[in-house]
Order: C-alpha cells, then sequence, then structure tokens
C-alpha cells in the first residue's frame, strides 16, 4: 500500500486517491500508527461459494 509513503511525505493524516482506469474509484485513506484505514464506494466483484470443507 502506497498510502503511509504519501502520509509521511505530506506530512498528513488523511489522504484521497484516484483510481484513473477504466473502473475508476475514489479512496479515502487515514494513516494511523502502523494501520491504514481505507474507505469508499465498492461494487461487488465476485463470490465464492466453498462447499464441502
Amino acid at each position: 500500500m502506497i498510502a503511509p509513503y504519501w502520509c509521511k511525505r505530506l506530512n498528513k493524516s488523511h489522504i484521497t486517491a484516484f483510481q484513473a482506469s477504466s473502473r475508476t474509484g475514489i479512496l479515502y485513506c487515514d494513516c494511523a500508527d502502523d494501520k491504514v484505514i481505507i474507505s469508499g464506494k465498492a461494487a461487488l466483484f465476485s463470490i465464492n461459494d466453498i462447499v464441502g470443507l
């Protein structure tokens, strides 16, 4: 994850990232100690049903 690098470099604890691709998106990243909390909108990509375990 590149968020801790940019939080430290910009001396900020909250940054916003934009994914510039055919499946665009915006991520809100909060850097706290050794953790990164990510939020934003999401779309269901796939479902996996494990049968017989």
